[in-house]
């Protein structure tokens, strides 16, 4: 009996927090709700935002979808977003999302010499000295994966469809043309657990240049309560002339060209990789270290 009282309370504090919420969020009109959440996202952001229609869902929990979103002066674009409220953040008065689906979302972003993102979705730069020419890619790879993993981004659980992510950064070997990386058909999931300090992370994309198709990657990646990273990426055909401008930052004349299936596990407790494990099948590689060396070719 009991516990049915108890239950039969819980239920109804929950009912009227609903009803609360839903009476007084109806005199809120669309425009009047637009631009209240352009102006939370701008101060999460610390960029303007720009949203063309935003309209609420009623029900539990409560809804925004909305369409033409625009970040970062339109570094990052998106098609169409729809977000669930967190219902508990909003009773106590520190409004937030629980999940946040972005469909159709475009990322363009620049990395200086120094490591540092534009736009700053992934934090500070590398301390300096870590930057070493070889390893800058897992690197950088390290690098979002901590910032993704260690911090909810605009929600506890965020979820991306058919989007594109654009990376321009200066160029290894020291070219006066930026080297740039293009990866379509973004799928992914980030999830953080609030409750038990856990945060997980899927990722799906095709390396892209033009028209080419340069391999596709899955990305697994997870953090423990106690903070250390772990993740593992599988590629599939991935064109290893992609990795070209990273061999002639050693030498300027160097080619590399063939294909890689693989995987590769790491895991770290703090900045830089402390751990790596590797397991690579290449095919038809050819690379040369110049017109005074000699080719070197694997079938």
């Amino acid at each position: 009996m009991q516990r049915s009282t108890r239950v039969l309370l819980v239920v109804s504090v929950l009912l009227c927090a609903a009803a609360a919420g839903f009476y007084s969020s109806r005199a809120l009109s669309p425009e009047r709700v637009r631009t209240y959440v352009e102006d939370l996202l701008a101060k999460v952001t610390r960029a303007p935002v720009e949203i063309a229609t935003l309209r609420l869902v009623w029900g539990f929990p409560i809804r925004l979808e909305g369409t033409g979103v625009r970040l970062y002066q339109g570094a990052l674009t998106v098609e169409s977003a729809s977000a669930r409220i967190d219902a508990l953040a909003l009773l106590l008065g520190r409004p937030g999302l629980s999940l946040l689906r972005l469909d159709g979302a475009h990322l363009r972003m620049d990395r200086s010499p120094q490591g540092e993102w534009q736009p700053p979705i992934f934090g500070a730069s590398s301390p300096p000295g870590t930057e070493q020419l070889t390893v800058t890619p897992l690197g950088a790879i390290e690098q979002v994966a901590r910032a993704l993993l260690s911090r909810p981004l605009l929600a506890d659980t965020l979820i991306v469809r058919r989007s594109r992510v654009e990376v321009t950064q200066p160029s290894p070997a020291g070219d006066a043309q930026p080297f740039r990386l293009e990866f379509g058909g973004v799928n992914g999931r980030l999830m953080h657990s609030r409750l038990f300090g856990e945060a997980r992370l899927y990722l799906a994309v095709r390396v892209e240049s033009g028209e080419r198709d340069l391999g596709r990657i899955e990305w697994e990646g997870s953090r423990d309560p106690h903070g250390t990273l772990h993740a593992t990426m599988a590629a599939t055909g991935l064109d290893l002339s992609t990795f070209s401008p990273y061999l002639r930052g050693v030498r300027p004349t160097a080619r590399l060209s063939g294909t890689l299936d693989g995987v590769a596990e790491f895991q770290t407790s703090t900045p830089g990789v402390e751990q790596l494990d590797l397991d690579l099948a290449v095919r038809n590689v050819e690379a040369s270290l110049g017109a005074s060396a000699e080719t070197a070719t694997a079938r």
